[in-house]
């Protein structure tokens, strides 16, 4: 008696007017939402595990010029240091950075594209 005072449909009358249809045209909005959530968790846990190693980039240049020797070994040393915490580092961070404001303007509805842009940035920038 409860049940029907609480006017609380029977299932044969909840599911009379289903139709598969009119169920996949509600829930594809659902489906985005949780993809987008899902895409978007994955990408900070990667972007905070691979920010968080105290090497971003391991290539050992150096060891490419150990049988050198001498000034020329030296030369050398710091050619691949430039090319790898001058060149390849801050297009690594511009890569992390340009992901990571996309996704935040793509969630954030009520801030300004300005105010999404210095967070990535500041976001970014952590490891540095």
């Amino acid at each position: 008696m409860a049940i029907n005072t609480l006017m609380i449909p029977s299932v044969s009358e909840a599911f009379s007017d289903f139709s598969l249809l009119n169920y996949l045209v509600q829930i594809r909005p659902l489906l985005y939402a949780v993809i987008g959530v899902v895409i978007y968790s994955l990408f900070v846990f990667k972007f905070y595990r691979f920010f968080a190693k105290r090497d971003i980039l391991k290539l050992e240049l150096h060891r490419h010029a150990s049988s050198l020797s001498g000034a020329l070994k030296n030369f050398f040393h710091v050619i691949f240091y430039i090319i790898e915490n001058i060149i390849l580092i801050p297009i690594l961070v511009f890569v992390w950075f340009a992901v990571l404001a996309i996704l935040l303007l793509m969630i954030s509805k009520t801030h300004t594209p300005q105010t999404v842009i210095v967070t990535a940035i500041s976001l970014s920038l952590i490891h540095i």
